[in-house]
């Protein structure tokens, strides 16, 4: 099978459909429903149920399911002949009946010998605008149970069987009506556990399953088999495009979102790189400024500038200083009124998260070479957490 006939296959097969048979008998008529549906590649007979009008039996399901109805019972007419040429063979079986007024299905059972079933074409399109007015849309039709003979003989190896509406021969396929018989007997039919009464509905929708093929060229089934393939590629196409669309805005999104975080951080890297270099270069200029000043400045007092230097150095992440008091006060005179200072001494107050963090930096103060001894003057706990208020004194050498 070609690539274009599996597609063609794909959209004009249903895979869950509502096969139908139709009985009508002296007292009236009867439908047998069996629902059947592919599953993982097998058919699955999903529920049966029989009424004896349409609107009840077709309320459950959905109108988008297709209908697959074979007309049997006493109002059909079958006949089984065999003939020497394949010419006309409806006129061979019933000569006597106006082929105009009538619908058939022809069924080979073997070379040279033909099942054919008839039905009024009144009566036929009777059943098929019944079920039509409620929104349903027949698409195959089959007269008589002539296209389920190949099912029936691999299911029952008797020559005869015996259902609740049919007695038929199997060996020369001559089928009989058996009135309406009770019969409650559950059969196992390809695995499947059912009444006798829809084993004629499931085999039909089985057989169709089967063989993928439709059988009736009825103008009217025709026409609505054409409905039901046109609204239901609309829809398969439908759903496909909208997911590819959903996919499309997806893969749009993604790429997007993507390049909007990659130029939002080659913006954020750019912006930092500019930050920094003007950073350094601000520290270079007060640097070189530093220098200039240094070398025109020589005083006994400007050592202080690179001692705040190698303990700016010193400060660890998590310590910070508050102040630094380069020869603090010592002492203020009344009588005089002088100020009095510590001349060799830098007092230094600050934060600090933890005592680990205070620790290190203090042994690493200490070693500088300028300094003579450090004095803890005060080591204070904020709260349970660690962070802590701290005072220090540094002696000079």
């Amino acid at each position: 099978m070609s690539l274009l006939e599996k597609i063609k296959v794909r959209f004009s097969v249903p895979n869950e459909i509502l096969a139908i048979e139709c009985v009508r008998t002296e007292l009236g008529q009867n439908f047998y429903l069996s629902h059947l549906k592919i599953n993982k590649g097998q058919v699955d007979l999903m529920n049966n149920s029989s009424a004896t009008q349409i609107p009840e039996m077709l309320k459950p399901f959905d109108k988008a399911l297709p209908i697959f109805l074979l007309m049997g019972g006493r109002k059909i007419l079958n006949n089984t002949i065999s003939v020497e040429n394949d010419e006309n063979i409806v006129r061979q079986a019933f000569p006597n009946i106006p082929k105009e007024e009538t619908l058939f299905d022809v069924d080979k059972l073997a070379p040279s010998k033909y099942h054919v079933s008839v039905a009024r074409k009144e009566v036929v399109l009777e059943t098929i605008e019944m079920i039509q007015k409620f929104g349903f849309r027949v698409i195959e039709l089959n007269i008589g149970i002539g296209s389920i003979h190949q099912l029936l003989k691999k299911q029952f190896e008797t020559k005869k069987i015996e259902l609740s509406i049919y007695q038929i021969d199997l060996k020369d396929f001559k089928v009989l009506s058996n009135g309406q018989k009770v019969n409650k007997e559950k059969l196992n039919l390809f695995g499947q556990i059912i009444s006798d009464e829809f084993i004629v509905s499931y085999l039909n929708g089985l057989n169709f399953f089967l063989k993928k093929k439709y059988n009736s060229n009825f103008e009217s089934i025709e026409f609505w088999r054409r409905d039901w393939f046109f609204e239901n590629l609309i829809r398969k196409t439908g759903k496909f495009l909208l997911a590819l669309f959903l996919v499309v805005l997806s893969t749009s999104f993604l790429v997007w979102n993507n390049y909007h975080d990659s130029n939002q951080s080659k913006t954020f890297n750019n912006e930092t790189y500019k930050a920094s270099l003007q950073l350094m270069k601000k520290l270079e200029s007060d640097f070189n400024e530093k220098q200039a000043f240094l070398e025109i400045n020589k005083s006994s007092n400007l050592p202080y500038s690179k001692m705040m230097d190698q303990l700016a150095l010193k400060i660890p992440k998590g310590l910070y200083l508050k102040s630094v008091n380069l020869s603090p006060l010592r002492k203020r005179e009344k009588r005089t009124n002088l100020f009095r200072f510590k001349k060799e001494e830098i007092k230094i107050e600050g934060e600090t998260v933890n005592y680990i963090i205070f620790n290190s930096w203090f042994t690493s103060v200490k070693k500088l070479d300028w300094v003579s001894d450090i004095e803890i003057l005060g080591y204070k706990e904020q709260n349970k957490g660690h962070r802590a208020d701290f005072s220090i004194n540094i002696r000079l050498k």
